[in-house]
């Protein structure tokens, strides 16, 4: 199944090398083996990790194209501005692989 997510353009770059290897969500938006399209490149996601926004900014925000916990936070709150950045918030890592095409 494909499933539509929208991804910020600031992460073209980082998910197309590989540096961006997970998608932090505040709801699940696909499932184990869905395929997601991005930049012209396809990915699949390999698994969805239930956590709390604060677990999450702290161990995987290199999972998630950031360098440090902070980093994540300030752009967590910029893309979030209505909710801001909540530490016991439910959110979802959806951990994603690139594949060459669709299907794969």
């Amino acid at each position: 199944m494909n499933s539509h997510i929208f991804i910020h353009k600031r992460w073209r770059k980082k998910m197309l090398s590989g540096q961006k290897l997970a998608l932090i969500l505040p709801s699940k938006c696909a499932g184990s083996g869905d395929e997601i399209e991005a930049f012209g490149a396809h990915f699949r996601v390999v698994d969805i990790l239930r956590t709390s926004l604060e677990t999450a900014s702290y161990l995987f925000y290199e999972w998630d194209g950031c360098g440090s916990a902070d980093e994540f936070r300030q752009l967590w709150t910029q893309d979030h501005p209505d909710t801001g950045y909540r530490p016991k918030q439910t959110v979802y890592v959806h951990l994603i692989k690139r594949t060459e095409n669709a299907g794969e």
